[in-house]
């Protein structure tokens, strides 16, 4: 047994029966021992795809997903997707090839000694819990324990481990099996040695969470990506529902409660629907859980979100909650799982109950028949297609309990994310901290690979699916059930609308209109052999979606949607510009476009912010 037989044994037995990889002369001892074990290789056509399929299958099976990647290009490729899965606090483990130990540049002051050698290390460990070069089979083994805790531990994240071919190749002295158990058991040891109490400063104080509780009739949860990690879907729905206890949702929270339920909110944010925003702002507790508090949920303003409540924040990481100082009323170091024990106790103790809930659940009731998506404006029969038309159609169309990955920036997602009334059982997701074009491909096969069997959608938009367009070939290789609806608008339409808005409508990189080709998209999918139909007129759109879902259908398939090539996104939340020159920031609750102030004030219970004055010339 070589090592690098030792590794992918250690990595089976972990249940990791998927390994996304690029072949590759670093990594030629891995790429034969991945051959040879019982994981199943399942080769991408660029590295970043790798990281972004591994990071999504993850995402899907709950633990951490595993990418293979040779040395120099194969490993710096792979960074966006290790820098994504850090923001995310997902789960990853990178394993690269290196040149032989003999030819490693380290300490010489040369850049380069060995063969397309690269310190991708040094590159990669600002964006990992843990990264390291091996030295040894013993050291590579140790290793590859350590990053395997480390990665599914914790706030989660990615972990790399470089390893050289002549440590690849090299035999394994004894028994792995028994070596990767005192490993772990060594591991563990030294974690509870290091472990030190939470600081007095971060230490949950039960009282005051009960007497916030107790005080509270309109109180509400944001609830972020952090307790899917933790494994607390189902127990804070259990908390929502003995309590009834309303919450709104991060993006990658959405779907833990179907868009229908009472419970649900909505997704609050720079880019949201009014009822999430007002639900916010309304609220007189809000009480924070797996999620960090980042700027697009916030509208960049921490201080003025949910500005008449107390905040509690709850946060495994105390660096996080270190930044809302002055944002938050109490700041406690939590896990998810400890965060909702402590909310449903002191639910449970608290002075009011359910029933005296109820005007605030009819309320939020309310609001959201008032402010649906678009604020209710019907679209047209027919003719042109926006993407909130899209997002609305697929509300509908995508089966309850399938699998939907979207790209993870752009105009189309964004207009998903506003719309999208998701349904029970199903699970949609993005990486929306870095944003990275060229995500939604990849994830969709990584997804796919998770559960092979389950229905499966992927929302992208035609700019993304550019970026890792020769992941079509993988797809085609794989042929799982994958429905793709491409949200077509010629081109890069949120960058178009920027310099369009912004620029006097100089446009550059954007399509056509600068010179930027797109494919012919059927000759496309004809060349991959991927199956394809097309739709460009609104009053089509149910149908063409109902043909692409029919539960008949197999394999992959690639629906394109013409979009308009220009439109705005609303409501959202902007800053006005002001006749002298300066810019108005506008709370969260005011989106723009503006509403008329006694109906803003009806909603807030008469209390509006002064910059809704001003912004009315009030």
């Amino acid at each position: 047994m070589t090592t690098a037989d030792a590794l992918l044994a250690y990595l089976r037995a972990k249940g990791v029966d998927r390994i996304f990889f690029v072949p590759g002369g670093g990594a030629m001892h891995l790429n034969d021992a991945l051959a040879r074990s019982e994981i199943g290789p399942v080769h991408c056509h660029h590295e970043q795809a790798c990281g972004i399929a591994a990071e999504a299958w993850g995402r899907v099976r709950g633990h951490a997903g595993v990418a293979m990647v040779t040395t120099g290009p194969g490993a710096t490729n792979i960074l966006t997707p290790v820098a994504g899965a850090w923001i995310e606090s997902t789960p990853l483990v990178v394993v690269s090839g290196q040149v032989k130990r003999a030819d490693l540049k380290a300490g010489t002051g040369v850049r380069q000694r060995g063969a397309q050698e690269v310190d991708v290390v040094a590159m990669a460990a600002t964006s990992c819990k843990f990264a390291t070069t091996v030295m040894s089979p013993e050291e590579a083994l140790r290793s590859i324990c350590k990053a395997w805790h480390l990665a599914n531990s914790g706030r989660m994240g990615p972990c790399w481990v470089d390893v050289p071919l002549d440590v690849q190749g090299a035999p394994y002295p004894g028994d792995w099996a028994a070596d990767a158990a005192r490993f772990e058991k060594e591991l563990l040891a030294a974690e509870a040695a290091a472990q030190a109490p939470v600081p007095a400063q971060w230490a949950m104080d039960t009282d005051a969470l009960l007497a916030a509780v107790s005080r509270a009739s309109r109180p509400v949860l944001l609830v972020g990506h952090g307790v899917r990690l933790a494994g607390c879907a189902q127990r804070l729905v259990e908390v929502m529902r003995r309590h009834e206890i309303p919450a709104v949702f991060t993006w990658n929270a959405m779907d833990m409660l179907e868009w229908d339920d009472p419970l649900n909110a909505g997704r609050p944010g720079a880019i949201a629907q009014r009822c999430a925003n007002l639900a916010v702002q309304r609220s007189d507790l809000l009480i924070t859980i797996g999620a960090r508090m980042d700027n697009v949920v916030t509208a960049y303003n921490p201080r003025g979100f949910a500005r008449n409540a107390q905040k509690i924040v709850f946060d495994i990481d105390t660096a996080e909650l270190a930044k809302l100082e002055g944002a938050a009323t109490h700041r406690w170091q939590a896990t998810a799982e400890a965060a909702l024990a402590a909310v449903d106790a002191a639910f449970a103790k608290a002075e009011t109950r359910p029933a005296d809930r109820r005007p605030w659940l009819s309320w939020i009731a309310d609001v959201k028949r008032r402010f649906p998506a678009r604020d209710g404006a019907k679209p047209a029969a027919k003719g042109p297609i926006e993407s909130a038309d899209v997002a609305h159609e697929l509300s509908t169309a995508v089966p309850e309990g399938a699998l939907v990955v979207t790209g993870s920036s752009g105009l189309c997602v964004e207009s998903f994310y506003l719309g999208f009334r998701n349904r029970a059982g199903q699970r949609v997701f993005l990486t929306s901290g870095l944003g990275a074009m060229g995500y939604g491909l990849a994830a969709a096969i990584g997804a796919c690979e998770a559960q092979p069997g389950r229905r499966a959608v992927l929302v992208e938009s035609d700019g993304s699916l550019m970026m890792n367009l020769q992941e079509l070939a993988t797809l085609r290789a794989r042929a799982p059930d994958l429905a793709i609806v491409l949200m077509d608008n010629a081109g890069y339409a949120s960058i178009r609308l920027t310099q369009r808005n912004y620029f006097k409508g100089r446009h550059v990189g954007t399509g056509g209109e600068a010179g930027v080709l797109f494919p012919d998209w059927r000759a496309t999918c004809g060349a991959f052999g991927i199956a394809y139909d097309e739709v460009d007129d609104l009053a089509n759109v149910g149908g063409a979606l109902a043909r692409l879902m029919d539960p008949k259908a197999s394999g992959p398939r690639l629906l394109r949607v013409g979009l308009v090539k220009d439109e705005a996104l609303w409501p959202r939340c902007a800053s006005l510009p002001q006749p002298d020159g300066s810019m108005l920031s506008m709370p969260l609750e005011d989106m723009t476009p503006l509403l008329p102030i006694d109906v803003l004030r009806e909603w807030m219970g008469g209390e509006v912010a002064p910059a809704s004055l001003a912004a009315r010339g009030l």
